[in-house]
């Protein structure tokens, strides 16, 4: 039941997830579920909520900057919901290994 819940709350998450205000807690009301459960949720996975909307959210940055459609990175970032360019660049040399840029320069 809760494994399903889950899947529930992240598929309304990637709805969501060009959403630059989306929160941990306008998730867990947006889904009529307390933080303290929407943590809970999350415990079934490998990743904390809070890991588990970044980790979507670089994805969909890495794809959207690979598609190269003329948004810059920081627009790109802001859309995402990343304080700033550098925030994301951070994120994502952390996880991918390679800035945003080289991404970018790559697929053109």
């Amino acid at each position: 039941m809760r494994q399903a819940r889950l899947r529930s709350v992240q598929h309304w998450i990637e709805q969501h997830l060009d959403d630059p205000g989306l929160s941990l807690e306008r998730i867990a009301r947006a889904n009529n579920i307390s933080l303290r459960y929407l943590h809970l949720l999350f415990g079934l996975c490998e990743m904390s909520a809070s890991e588990w909307l970044w980790h979507r959210r670089l994805q969909r940055a890495y794809d959207l900057i690979a598609k190269g459609d003329g948004q810059s990175i920081t627009e790109i970032a802001f859309a995402l919901g990343f304080s700033s360019s550098a925030h994301v660049s951070t994120m994502f040399r952390r996880t991918y290994g390679v800035s945003p840029r080289d991404v970018g320069r790559s697929r053109r």
